[in-house]
């Protein structure tokens, strides 16, 4: 599974990579050019007005999001596949799990 696939309330995620821009004094995040099928969401996200520090640090957060969830659902594999094999208990991720559950809305 990634990050385009399905969520739980039949949606699915605008492909990353993101990127963060700067527009008449906000931040938007936008596809990065060549990647997804256009806006995010089907619009521009503006992630919040101003130019401080802070807003900066969010609309990166925001940005990374997709590429956040394809390695945590990529690591989520990787444990699965050695509790498999029995090399680590099974179910040892519940903050993997919980980080997945509230980005596809199964929180």
């Amino acid at each position: 599974m990634t990050a385009s696939d399905k969520t739980k309330d039949g949606g699915s995620h605008t492909p990353g990579p993101w990127e963060v821009r700067e527009l008449s004094g906000a931040l938007w995040v936008y596809p990065v050019a060549g990647h997804g099928t256009g806006w995010v969401g089907d619009s521009y996200m503006s992630v919040c007005m101003g130019s401080d520090h802070g807003a900066e640090a969010n609309a990166r957060l925001v940005a990374a999001a997709p590429t956040m969830l394809d390695a945590l659902l990529s690591t989520r594999d990787s444990l699965q596949a050695m509790a498999d094999e029995g090399i680590i208990a099974e179910g040892s991720w519940p903050t993997i799990d919980a980080a997945i559950s509230k980005a596809t809305g199964d929180a």
